[in-house]
């Protein structure tokens, strides 16, 4: 620990500092130790969001599964929310269509003609001030199609 903590002291700020990076570097680099700001991210993720697949019900369009950390397996969270995150990021969009029609099979849609999975945001405050506010706020979050399949009759 010693070693990483002398590795990210700033350069130029004086000599014996300066030594010390410089012997500290081989040692930290050798054995992948390094660490960096970068690494914790200076910006960090803000965005709050649900996902939803809702069915075509002719004039409304009625929930069908929640997709969340609380209600996903716990051996599917990590796979799904990365590829719903790639999603609503325009990343990854191409997998929308076929990431639905797998939850048609999967969940039994097929009574449904259409379904849709939906991105339901919002955007963290970014100061304490406005984040201690944030609980308070009502306002409803934004709403993004990320893609529409028709599911096949037969599964």
């Amino acid at each position: 620990m010693a070693a990483v903590g002398c590795y990210l002291l700033p350069k130029g700020i004086s000599a014996p500092t300066d030594f010390v990076k410089h012997w500290t570097f081989g040692y930290v680099r050798t054995l992948s130790q390094w660490q960096k700001w970068d690494i914790f991210s200076p910006n960090p993720l803000r965005r709050v969001s649900e996902y939803r697949i809702e069915r075509d019900a002719g004039d409304r369009w009625e929930p069908a599964m929640t997709l969340t950390f609380d209600t996903l397996p716990w051996w599917k969270r990590a796979k799904d929310l990365k590829v719903l995150g790639r999603l609503e990021e325009n990343q990854w969009i191409h997998l929308a269509e076929p990431y639905l029609r797998w939850h048609c099979r999967d969940q039994k849609l097929s009574q449904s003609p259409r379904i849709r999975l939906v991105a339901l945001t919002r955007i963290l405050p970014f100061t304490i001030a406005d984040l201690s506010r944030y609980s308070l706020d009502r306002t409803p979050p934004t709403s993004t199609v990320l893609a529409i399949v028709s599911c096949p009759r037969s599964i």
